[in-house]
C-alpha cells in the first residue's frame, strides 16, 4: 500500500464522500453536529486541504483556514478513515498544515478539541498546547506557535 500525500487536489465529492465515510467515528457522529453536503461545499471553496491517498481513495484529511490579516491557520478538520489510523497519517498532515502555514507567514495554527484525553494527548504529542480558553463547554483551544523562519 503507498500513501500519497497532496495539496488542494480533492474534488467536493471526494471531500463529502471522505467526510460521510469517517463521520460516525468523531466522538459526535460529524452528520448530528453538521451538514456534511454543505460543510464539504465549504471546505472545497475556502480550505487549504491537506490530503491522503491511497490510489484513488481519499483516506486522510486536513482542512484548515488561513487568516491572513490575524496571522493564524484555523483547522476545521482532522479526519482519517478507520481502516487507516494508527499508522501515522494524521501526524503526516499535521505537519503539512504547519509547513505550509509557516510558508504562508502564519504564526500560529489553532484547533478546537472535543475534552477527549486521548485526543487532547495525540494533539499534545504533534505539539499543541492547550489553551485554558473553552470554545464550548466540552471543547478547548489547542494552538502552535510557528516560527516564520527556520523551524
Amino acid at each position: 500500500m503507498i500513501i500519497e500525500y497532496k495539496h488542494n487536489t480533492a474534488s467536493e465529492k471526494e471531500i463529502l464522500d471522505h467526510l460521510v465515510n469517517v463521520a460516525p467515528y468523531f466522538v459526535e457522529d460529524l452528520t448530528k453536529r453538521v451538514d456534511v453536503e454543505a460543510y464539504a461545499k465549504k471546505l472545497f471553496s475556502k480550505a487549504e486541504l491537506e490530503e491522503a491517498w491511497v490510489e484513488n481513495d481519499l483516506i486522510g484529511l486536513v482542512a484548515y483556514y488561513i487568516n491572513e490579516s490575524t496571522c493564524e491557520s484555523f483547522i476545521t478538520n482532522v479526519s482519517v478513515s478507520k481502516e487507516y489510523i494508527h499508522q501515522g497519517i494524521a501526524t503526516q498532515l499535521l505537519q503539512s498544515a504547519k509547513e505550509y502555514s509557516i510558508k504562508k507567514g502564519m504564526r500560529k495554527i489553532c484547533l478546537q478539541v472535543v475534552n477527549d484525553d486521548k485526543l487532547i494527548k495525540f494533539y499534545s504529542n504533534a505539539g499543541y498546547t492547550q489553551n485554558n480558553s473553552k470554545s464550548a463547554p466540552n471543547e478547548y483551544y489547542m494552538e502552535m506557535l510557528l516560527n516564520s523562519g527556520e523551524e
